[in-house]
C-alpha cells in the first residue's frame, strides 16, 4: 500500500514535488472497511470503477467523511446511476468520488434544494467554484445510503485523477483495508478456434485436471474466477491476470485504472455468449481484433496459443496485497496433422444492411471482430432482426425505417427474457430513426399505455408514491418525466427508478394539494392529486 503527499502526484506516477502538501488520505468510514465490491469487476457492460463500503451494520445512515482536505467540486443526484452523490478535489491532484448517499450534509442539502427549486428538476449536475464549498479532512459530507442503481445500503467510493478523470484503484493507498485471501479459479474455458479465429468448439474444464485435449491447434484460454477479501464473503474482480505459455507471458490484464471512455470493452474481455445466454461470466486471456482496452499487457500473438503438440500453460491471478493463486496444465493437440498456421486477426469492417424500406448502418467500431449479421424486415408485424443477442455490441449504431404513417408514439422495442424493452426512436415525417446499442429481435410498437402512480406510505418522514411505466426504457431511450408540486409550485422530491418508488420528505408539505405529474417517452402522461387534508 502506498499513500499521496505529493501534489500532483498519481498512480504510476514519476513526476517530482510541486508543493508541502503531506496530507495522507483517511477512510471515507469511522469503522474497519469492508468490502462488497472491488475495483475492475465485471459488471453488466462495465468494469466496476470503484469499491463498494458495506454499512456498519448493513443499512443506511452511516457517517461518510472527507477523505481529504479540498473542496466539493460537483453535486449530482439522478434517479438510477450513482444517485446522491458527491465529488471532492483535493490539492494533491485527485478527485474523491461519494456514490448512493442517503442524503448530504445540512449545507450540502441546502444547496442541492436550492437548486432543484431553481431548474424545477430533480436531476441535477451541479459544478462549484474552488471557494463556494470547501472542506477538510475528516469533515461530515452525507450519509452511507441505497440512491440511484443500488441493489443494498453501501458507499461506493472512487479515486479519480482530476485532470484526466481516470479512474485509479483505491486499493493502492492506505485506507486500512486488509486481505490475506488469494483470488481463486474454479472452472477453464478452452475456446478452439478456426481458420477464421471462430469458436468452432467449447470445453469446460474442471482446475484438476493437468491434461487437455484439443483438435484444433490454435486455442483461446478462458476461466471463471473471483477475489475475496478479509471480512467479506462476496465474490469480487480479480485485479491481476497473467498468462504465461511454455514460461513465456503472452497475456496479461492489470485493473490498476480504468478509462470510463473504454469500459464498456468489458464485453470483448469476458465470453460475451456465455453471459448473454447464461448469465455466466468466464475471463479471457485472450485479445479479440478490436479490443482496445489499454489495461491490456505484456500480449504476445494476442493471447493466442498454437499447440503443435504440447504446449504448458500458467495461469496466475493476483490482488494487490500480493495473495496470488497458479493454475498450470498441459494443452495436448490430438490433430498433429493441421498445419498450424501464425494466427492473424482480422479487424471487424462497417456494415450496411438494407431492405426494401429498412436501412441499418452498424460501423467497424460497434464490432470486435468480424461478424456475419442475420437480418430481416416483416413490414406486416414489423419485426426486425439484426444478428443475435450473444454478440457484443460496443457502441451505437443507427436504425432507419421509411414509409410508415406519421405516429409520435411509435418506438422501437428489443426482446430480453420474454419482455419487450422500449429503446426509443422518433418520428420525422414518414420516416422512423432509432440509436441501438445491442444486437436481436427488434419491433416497432405505438406506445399508448400511460404511467401509473399509486400512494404506497406515510408511515415515516417521507410520503411514498410508486411511478412506474409499463415498458422499461434501455439505451437512447428517455426514461419518465416526473414534476411534483404543491398548491401550484414545484417542490423537491426523490425518484429511485430501480423501485420505481417516489419519496418526498413531509417538512415540503405545507399546503393543501400535491400534484404529481409523470410523461413517458411516447408522451403519455398521467396526474395524481393528493389532498394533503385527508
Amino acid at each position: 500500500m502506498v499513500c499521496v503527499v505529493v501534489a500532483q502526484e498519481t498512480v504510476g506516477s514519476d513526476s517530482t514535488a510541486t508543493s508541502s502538501f503531506n496530507e495522507s488520505f483517511q477512510s471515507p468510514v469511522n469503522y474497519k472497511i469492508r468490502l462488497s465490491g472491488s475495483f475492475g469487476e465485471l459488471r453488466s457492460n462495465h468494469f466496476h470503477t470503484g469499491i463498494d463500503i458495506k454499512g456498519k451494520n448493513s443499512t443506511a445512515g452511516d457517517t461518510i467523511l472527507s477523505v481529504m482536505s479540498g473542496y466539493i467540486s460537483r453535486i449530482r443526484v439522478q434517479h438510477g446511476s450513482y444517485g446522491q452523490c458527491l465529488y471532492i478535489d483535493h490539492p494533491n491532484g485527485m478527485t474523491s468520488v461519494y456514490a448512493h448517499l442517503d442524503k448530504f450534509s445540512p449545507e450540502i442539502e441546502r444547496l442541492v434544494k436550492e437548486k432543484q427549486r431553481a431548474t424545477e428538476s430533480f436531476e441535477i449536475d451541479y459544478y462549484l467554484r474552488e471557494d463556494r464549498l470547501q472542506v477538510a479532512q475528516g469533515d461530515y459530507i452525507g450519509d452511507l445510503g441505497n440512491t440511484g442503481r443500488s441493489y443494498g445500503p453501501h458507499l461506493h467510493f472512487e479515486l479519480r485523477d482530476t485532470k484526466t478523470e481516470l479512474a485509479l484503484n483505491p486499493l493502492y493507498f492506505d485506507f486500512g483495508i486488509s486481505d490475506r485471501k488469494a483470488p481463486f479459479i474454479s472452472e477453464l474455458l478452452i475456446h478452439e478456434l478456426d481458420s477464421n479465429l471462430n469458436v468452432s468448439k467449447k470445453q469446460f474444464i474442471s482446475t484438476n485436471q493437468r491434461v487437455i485435449k484439443c483438435k484444433e491447434p490454435i486455442v483461446g484460454i478462458g476461466f471463471k474466477g473471483y477475489d475475496t477479501m478479509d471480512g467479506s464473503s462476496n465474490y469480487n474482480g480479480i485485479a491481476d491476470i497473467k498468462m504465461y505459455v511454455d514460461n513465456k507471458l503472452v497475456y496479461g490484464s492489470v485493473f490498476d485504472t480504468i478509462s470510463f471512455e473504454q469500459f464498456r470493452y468489458i464485453n470483448a474481455c469476458i465470453d460475451y455468449e456465455e453471459k448473454s445466454k447464461k448469465n455466466s461470466t468466464y475471463y479471457l486471456c485472450y485479445r479479440q481484433a478490436n479490443n482496445q482496452l489499454s489495461n491490456l499487457k505484456g500480449l504476445r500473438n494476442d493471447g493466442l496459443i498454437a499447440v503443435k503438440d504440447t504446449v504448458n500453460v500458467k495461469i496466475v491471478v493476483k490482488d494487490l496485497a500480493d495473495n496470488r493463486t497458479i493454475k498450470e496444465f498441459y494443452l495436448v493437440n490430438t490433430n498433429p496433422g493441421k498445419p498450424v498456421l501464425r494466427p492473424e486477426i482480422k479487424m471487424p469492417t462497417d456494415i450496411n444492411l438494407r431492405s426494401s424500406n429498412v436501412s441499418v448502418d452498424i460501423p467497424k467500431k460497434c464490432l470486435y471482430k468480424p461478424e456475419s449479421l442475420n437480418f430481416s424486415y416483416d413490414t406486416l408485424s414489423r419485426n426486425l432482426v439484426i444478428g443475435n443477442p450473444s454478440i457484443p455490441c460496443h457502441s451505437y449504431y443507427t436504425v432507419q425505417v421509411d414509409k410508415l404513417p406519421f405516429n409520435e408514439k411509435t418506438k422501437l422495442f428489443v426482446k430480453k427474457n420474454d419482455q419487450w424493452i422500449n429503446l426509443g426512436g422518433y418520428m420525422n415525417q414518414d420516416t422512423f430513426r432509432c440509436s441501438v446499442n445491442r444486437f436481436g429481435q427488434f419491433k416497432l410498437m405505438e406506445d399508448y399505455s400511460e404511467p401509473t402512480i399509486k400512494f404506497l406510505s406515510d408511515a415515516t418522514s417521507k410520503l411514498k408514491f410508486t411511478v412506474k411505466d409499463k415498458h422499461s426504457t434501455s439505451g437512447s431511450a428517455e426514461d419518465l418525466f416526473i414534476s411534483v408540486s404543491l398548491d401550484g409550485t414545484w417542490i423537491p422530491f426523490y425518484y429511485k427508478s430501480l423501485v420505481n418508488q417516489l419519496m418526498i420528505d413531509k417538512e415540503e408539505l405545507k399546503g393543501k394539494i400535491l400534484e404529481i405529474r409523470v410523461v413517458d417517452n411516447a408522451y403519455n402522461k398521467q396526474v395524481l392529486e393528493y389532498n394533503l387534508n385527508n
